[in-house]
């Protein structure tokens, strides 16, 4: 007899369990939960950036032949130009290096070129490096281009301009 109770007491624990997780999925699927920062600034930065068919692009015809190369179709889908760039954590990860790259009181003004240099590497493309660019100003409110000439010298924007400049088009 104590078994069966063990057992129904263990049942009615699956069930409630399972009930909760239901219960959560639903609520995720009617979008109830509400969204995490990084999901909201994903969303944000998507409809500034205005980047969901290579119709939105009409105005830039070197990166709509690049994306058109890089996917190998005439017209790419939303979900072939989004596997062109890095997710919006990878940029969050790469302007808090640049933007820590640059030096402060407590450092004695040592600026990290090197740090600069190493993040902009991790981006895949020069469209990825425009997506970033994109990101860096929502999120920094302040131009990549106008930061970094803040405190790089002109060889450093070289380098930074090579950089870009060796990544494949998309």
């Amino acid at each position: 007899m104590e078994t069966n109770n063990k057992q129904f007491e263990v049942f009615k624990w699956v069930l409630f369990g399972t009930a909760i997780y239901l219960i959560y999925k639903l609520l995720d699927k009617f979008g109830l939960l509400g969204k995490s920062d990084e999901e909201k600034l994903a969303e944000e930065l998507d409809k500034k950036t205005g980047i969901d068919t290579i119709d939105s692009l009409k105005n830039d015809k070197k990166m709509i032949k690049a994306i058109q190369i890089s996917t190998n179709k005439k017209n790419p889908t939303v979900h072939d130009i989004k596997k062109l760039q890095s997710s919006y954590a990878q940029y969050r990860v790469i302007a808090e290096k640049i933007f820590t790259a640059k030096g402060t009181v407590a450092s004695g003004f040592d600026d990290n070129e090197e740090l600069v240099y190493s993040s902009l590497s991790e981006l895949k493309s020069q469209f990825d490096f425009d997506m970033f660019s994109r990101f860096f100003l929502e999120w920094k409110k302040v131009d990549l281009f106008v930061f970094l000439k803040s405190f790089l010298n002109t060889s450093e924007l070289a380098e930074v301009t090579r950089i870009i400049k060796n990544k494949k088009p998309a």
